[in-house]
């Protein structure tokens, strides 16, 4: 009867067993793991030998050479003649000087060459200012915000010509003229005059300094707003006083 049916197997044997199948298992998963590890570093160090080989027809430059410009070199012989396509200096770099038609040089003043920004209008209508002394011919003067231009230079009792744009003026408008502090018209002995503003919205008048060094301003008064344009007269001393 016991040969028949042999006993089931003990508590120990049945540890064992369990113990072999738990290694097994482990060994396998290690295997299996080492394996797929050795695939993802092959992968990776091919791409990365891929990557660092070049290819031809997409290859950048993060540092490209600059483009070799078409332009001409300029000449940097100063003996040379400026020509006029020169890009122009400021004028606290460059001082220029023109030749009149009657032979005078005379030196050329803008200093809206030299601003580097402009300031703003003042209310009214916009004007703009050219004086032309004996030796010097300042152009593009223009009012700042609070209506006075930029100084103008001249001599003792000179004469001087002064021509005013208004481009938003209307032909036939009256200008009012006014000499506050010294100075006076070449043809009349008034401190104020009324000027008509031409067809080409201009207005030219001559203007004889004072005698006295210092200031001599000429005021403008047009709808109601006055400008202003100082004349120093005499040589500039070391701290010029503010009109």
């Amino acid at each position: 009867m016991n040969k028949l049916f042999p006993s089931p197997p003990s508590r120990r044997n049945l540890a064992i067993l369990l113990v072999i199948s738990v290694l097994v298992t482990v060994i396998l998963i290690t295997k299996q793991s080492r394996n797929a590890g050795l695939g993802s570093w092959n992968g990776a160090e091919q791409n990365r030998q891929q990557g660092s080989a070049p290819q031809q027809g997409n290859a950048t430059d993060e540092n490209p050479a600059p483009a070799r410009s078409e332009a001409k070199a300029v000449s940097t012989d100063s003996s040379a003649p400026v020509t006029e396509n020169a890009s122009p200096l400021s004028q606290a770099a460059q001082k220029r000087t023109i030749v009149t038609a009657s032979g005078v040089r005379k030196q050329l003043i803008d200093p809206m060459s030299s601003w580097s920004e402009l300031p703003a209008w003042p209310e009214g209508p916009q004007l703009f200012a050219e004086v032309e002394t004996a030796d010097k011919r300042f152009v593009n003067l223009r009012p700042d915000d609070v209506g006075e231009m930029p100084r103008v230079l001249a001599g003792a009792a000179e004469e001087i010509n002064i021509t005013i744009s208004i481009p938003e003026g209307e032909p036939g408008e009256k200008i009012f003229l006014e000499l506050p502090n010294g100075g006076s018209f070449k043809d009349s002995e008034s401190r104020g005059r009324v000027l008509t503003l031409s067809a080409d919205r201009k207005l030219t008048f001559s203007y004889i300094t004072d005698r006295v060094q210092g200031y001599c301003n000429v005021k403008l008064r047009h709808r109601g707003h006055t400008r202003s344009l100082p004349v120093w007269v005499g040589e500039l001393p070391a701290t010029t006083p503010e009109p």
